[in-house]
């Protein structure tokens, strides 16, 4: 129980650091489902269902599965444009 609840927790502290997945992002994962994520926590992401439902899902299924994000691309590569432009030089 330990070893799963520290992957949840450093699965988390990378979900949180490399930022592939967002608040507002609807995102899909094989056999868990899909959702539109409304909280990224340290040990767990909360997905809102089209139903409503809540899913909590551990960070190490996010980190060990494949996910698909769903977000419009052009949206996405202007917020990267915008992360490396306010970047300082170097």
């Amino acid at each position: 129980g330990v070893q799963d609840l520290l992957k949840d927790y450093v699965s988390g502290y990378y979900v949180l650091l490399e930022r592939h997945v967002r608040v507002g992002d609807r995102i899909s994962m094989e056999g868990v489902g899909s959702g539109t994520v409304t909280e990224i926590k340290l040990r767990v992401t909360l997905l809102k269902t089209d139903s409503g439902d809540l899913l909590v899902v551990p960070n190490s299924e996010l980190f060990n599965k494949a996910v698909t994000v769903h977000v419009r691309a052009a949206e996405r590569a202007a917020e990267t444009k915008a992360e490396t432009s306010s970047a300082p030089p170097g």
